[in-house]
């Protein structure tokens, strides 16, 4: 908050206006892994290990893909003055750690990191009962 100034005599609070978060996704399966920036509400940058031609096939997978491509995305990013001072938060779908360490290697500061599991179903369906 900040003061600011009514006339000669008194001083009021105005609330400081909060922009929307700004977010960094990571999106992993056993394939690829994908990171996307939003930035004030817009998607500002995506990249894909899938867009990587260093690593072929079955190599997509390796935590040193994930990791190398992570690294990338920051160094590409960081180059913009504005994303330099921002603290990010950083939202996990999947288990892909090395690509969380690209990002903390590259210079981004994170706020906090949410790890998004998987939605809840109703079990598996139950064995058919014994013929007799």
């Amino acid at each position: 908050m900040r003061l600011t100034c009514i006339g000669l005599t008194g001083y009021r609070l105005r609330k400081k206006k909060l922009s929307r978060y700004s977010q960094i996704v990571i999106n992993s399966s056993k394939n690829t892994c994908r990171i996307s920036l939003v930035y004030e509400g817009q998607l500002a940058l995506y990249t894909s290990v899938r867009r990587s031609p260093d690593y072929p096939g079955y190599e997509r997978r390796l935590g040193i893909a994930a990791y190398t491509m992570a690294l990338n995305f920051g160094r590409q990013a960081l180059k913009q003055k504005h994303l330099r001072r921002e603290m990010f938060l950083l939202r996990l779908k999947g288990s892909q750690k090395h690509a969380v360490l690209g990002l903390i290697d590259s210079g981004f500061r994170f706020r906090m990191i949410r790890d998004v599991k998987n939605p809840s179903f109703n079990g598996c369906r139950p064995k058919k009962p014994r013929r007799l």
